[in-house]
């Protein structure tokens, strides 16, 4: 019962591992794919994807989402009927 139990723990493991690196290969085509990124260059980027994984990745895709907008550029209400 004892290898069995290594052998689940090993699959686990390996399976954490594919998720990783999926999750990487999945934010570096998006780092390619991408026209322009913000904050630092691209090659910076890969960089922190890769050596930072898997919170280099979430940083990456979080500071790229949207862009920041002016307090005055979007109304709750408009005022109008």
């Amino acid at each position: 019962m004892q290898g069995l139990a290594a052998s689940v723990v090993l699959i686990a493991l390996l399976f954490g591992v594919l998720l990783l690196v999926a999750f990487d290969v999945f934010c570096l085509v998006h780092l390619a794919a991408a026209d322009r990124v913000r904050l630092l260059p691209k090659l910076a980027w890969a960089v922190v994807i890769v050596c930072i994984s898997p919170a280099g990745g979430l940083v990456y895709l979080l500071s790229q989402r949207c862009p920041k907008r002016s307090p005055g550029s979007y109304h709750l209400f408009s005022g109008r009927a």
